[in-house]
Formats: C-alpha cells, sequence, structure tokens
C-alpha cells in the first residue's frame, strides 16, 4: 500500500538548492497575522474602525477586534467580487483602514480600485493581503496600497512565516522573538507527517494531527508580533518557486478540464497567465457535507474557506451565508501530480446520492 492521501497538512518544503534573496523591505514574521498586527501596531492608526470583506478568515479579524477596534464588512458577489454599492455604502462610516484581497490567486478586487484611491484621499490606510496572490507575476491588486502582508505556509511545508511590507514613509516594527512552542510544534508535526508518509502507521497519523492541533491552538490565542523562525526561513529562501509554479498550474488546468461533476461549480473556470492558484475553489449548493465525507472515506480532504467569522454582524452573515456555506476547496498544490488528480476525479464523480 502505497500513500496516496490528497490534501491536509505539508509535511516538507519543496526546496532547491539555490537560496533566492529575501523580498525588499519585507519584515518576516511568524505568521501573516503577525505581519497583519504589526502593520497595524506599526502605522498608528488614530481612527480604530477598520473595513473588511465579509467573506474572510477569522484571523484576519482578530487583529483590529482583539484591540478593541470597530469592524465593518462590506458584501462579497458570489463571484467573489466585492459589491461595489456595499463598499460605497460602508466607506459612508469613514473607516480608517481598510483591507482588500483577492481570492484564491485571482484579482477579483480590481473593480474596487477607483474607490480605494478616494478612500485614501479621505485619509484610509489600504493594507493588501496578497496571500493568495503572492506566486502571481502581479501580486497588488490596489499598486497605491500603504502596507502588504503575506502568510508564507500556506504555499508550502515551512513551520511558520509571513511578511509584512510598508508602500509608504511608516518603518515598520522588527519583531524580534519567535513563536517558539508554536513554531517547534508545527515542526515536530511536520516531520512526524513525513514519516506518516513512509510508514502509514495509524499511530504516526494520529500523532501528526494532534501535533498541528495543539499548534494551533497557540496561534488561536496570540496576536503578538513574532519574527519568523530561522528554520523556516532558510526553508522559504531555498523553496523551488518555479517548480511550485508550474505544478499547481498544471494541475488546475486538468481539473478545469476534466472535473465535470453535477454537485460541482468551479468558482474560476479560467486561469489567466501570470496567476498561480492556490486552490481550486469550487461551489456546491447541496450535500457539500455529504461529498466531504465522501472524500474523507476515500483519504481525499478537501478545507472549507473558511468558516465564519464570529465577529461578522448579521448582515454580513447574511449576505455571504451562500458562499460560506457552498463553497469548498480542492488541493492542487505541488505535492500531486496529475495522476493523482485523475484519482481526485475519478472519486468525485463516483460519489452520487
Amino acid at each position: 500500500m502505497r500513500f496516496d492521501e490528497i490534501g491536509s497538512e505539508y509535511w516538507k518544503a519543496d526546496r532547491f538548492t539555490t537560496a533566492s534573496k529575501p523580498i525588499k523591505n519585507a519584515v518576516y514574521a511568524a505568521s501573516g497575522r503577525s505581519a497583519q498586527s504589526l502593520i497595524i501596531a506599526s502605522a498608528q492608526i488614530s481612527n480604530k474602525r477598520a473595513l473588511l470583506p465579509a467573506y474572510t478568515c477569522q484571523h484576519i479579524v482578530e487583529p483590529f477586534d482583539w484591540i478593541g477596534w470597530k469592524v465593518d464588512f462590506y458584501d462579497i458577489n458570489r463571484d467573489l467580487t466585492p459589491n461595489v454599492e456595499s463598499f460605497k455604502e460602508k466607506l459612508e462610516l469613514n473607516p480608517g483602514c481598510i483591507i482588500v484581497e483577492g481570492y484564491y490567486s485571482f484579482p477579483t478586487a480590481k473593480c474596487l480600485i477607483p474607490l480605494l484611491d478616494q478612500a485614501k484621499a479621505n485619509g484610509a490606510i489600504i493594507i493588501e493581503d496578497i496571500t493568495h496572490s503572492f506566486l502571481n507575476d502581479t501580486q497588488q491588486i490596489y499598486s497605491d496600497a500603504d502596507f502588504l502582508f503575506c502568510s508564507l505556509r500556506k504555499w508550502s511545508g515551512i513551520s511558520d512565516g509571513g511578511y509584512a511590507i510598508s508602500m509608504c514613509e511608516t518603518i515598520l516594527q522588527i519583531p524580534t522573538a519567535p513563536m517558539t512552542q508554536f513554531t517547534a510544534l508545527r515542526h515536530e508535526a511536520r516531520e512526524v507527517k513525513a514519516d506518516y508518509v513512509s510508514n502509514l502507521n495509524a499511530k504516526t497519523k494520529a500523532e501528526y494531527l494532534h501535533l498541528y492541533e495543539e499548534a494551533e491552538k497557540i496561534i488561536d490565542q496570540d496576536v503578538g508580533l513574532y519574527k519568523m523562525s530561522e528554520q523556516a526561513f532558510d526553508d522559504y529562501l531555498h523553496l523551488d518557486f518555479d517548480f511550485i509554479k508550474a505544478r499547481r498550474r498544471e494541475n488546475y488546468k486538468y481539473l478545469l478540464n476534466n472535473l465535470k461533476s453535477e454537485y460541482i461549480q468551479p468558482v474560476f473556470p479560467y486561469l489567466p497567465e501570470g496567476v498561480t492558484p492556490i486552490m481550486f475553489p469550487v461551489y456546491i449548493s447541496e450535500h457539500r457535507t455529504e461529498l466531504r465525507s465522501y472524500l474523507i472515506e476515500n483519504r481525499i480532504y478537501c478545507p472549507v474557506h473558511w468558516p465564519a467569522p464570529v465577529q461578522l454582524d448579521k448582515h454580513a452573515k447574511e449576505s455571504s451565508w451562500r458562499i460560506y456555506n457552498e463553497i469548498m476547496s480542492i488541493p492542487c498544490d505541488q505535492r500531486y501530480n496529475i495522476s493523482d488528480m485523475e484519482r481526485l476525479v475519478s472519486v468525485i464523480s463516483s460519489f452520487g446520492l
């Protein structure tokens, strides 16, 4: 029996022999959330009101919520573009800070550029989350953003890591201490999972799942400012970006051309040049829970990005309900080749009620 799981946590960094150079002006942090937190701490924004997309990760909300900011949300359409009228309406609340992002590596927020110009002219600080567009030829949607931040561990098996960049005159704080316990647990979990890939021992699997769970408990409770660990930074500098980009695009294209199911609708039924997909997102209007359970039975783990943040107000919950309840992410990353995608398509095609 060979290891044929698809999805779940990484177990290795995709290292290349030659190291790349650090990103110019980047301040490296333990996570994307830590990078976001150091931006907020450094920017000294007097108006403590943030405007965020209604479809987002709770970790994006927490750096504001936990320090007492007022958080508002602008609606996101089903095609994952921002609702322009909703955004205009929320601009009237005079936010001091606005978060903008492109979903799943696609430049979905381009329609906001004129309104972001307006908001910036009125004194708002614009922060762009480039996590999903990190490996795109063009990372930014809004070229005049004041700050950028990114979570690196979403892209390969590094134990921790993210970075922030100031695109304005503000100098970012430099974190001095790593998130030691979190990093150690993540690194150990990665090593144990690598053992599981070789031995397929159920106890080994239980062990790495426990370690990853304990690590997430730590980061879920802490929005402090931490630096990236030395080991993760070295892994990051040696990532084989050309391989990662090519494999992800190849797998995405295969899924586009071959994944045909009455239950599934691709969110982005195209792949532009220069885009490196982080996942293959789909909508499942019915039976998402049943399909995910069926996939798990076949050792395929498709996450939901994201569980709805608890901070969403009633309107934001209602406006984005269909996205949160129908979307699912299919892995297409560099751990897998076309034969893995063939198996994935075959399993999904065999699903029936």
